[in-house]
């Protein structure tokens, strides 16, 4: 298959002057609200090791060491998942009637 499977790398360095206040998901559609990523990326994995202002549950297909012992240590979770990109053009597309 030549299908495409580039994995965007966002790092906490970005996403940190984001979070902005406690309990944010930070997922597919939140860095693509943030300009973050790409319309066109599906993938993405969470790296850098910038200390955190606050806890917050990140959700990505996967995370580098550093950034995983970034997030944990403000008290935030890392989760890894396989779906982690599948509904990201969906919310973007979405219109309300």
């Amino acid at each position: 298959s030549m299908v495409s499977k580039k994995i965007a790398a966002v790092t906490l360095e970005l996403i940190a002057p984001h979070l902005v206040e406690d309990g944010i998901k930070v997922d597919c559609e939140f860095l693509r609200a943030t300009g973050l990523l790409h319309r066109d990326e599906k993938k993405f994995k969470v790296i850098g090791n910038a200390k955190l202002p606050r806890a917050a549950t990140f959700v990505a297909d996967s995370f580098s060491a550093g950034a995983r012992t970034a997030i944990e240590s403000v008290g935030g979770n890392a989760l890894e998942s396989d779906s982690a990109h599948c509904d990201c053009g969906k919310v973007v597309e979405t219109t309300v009637p």
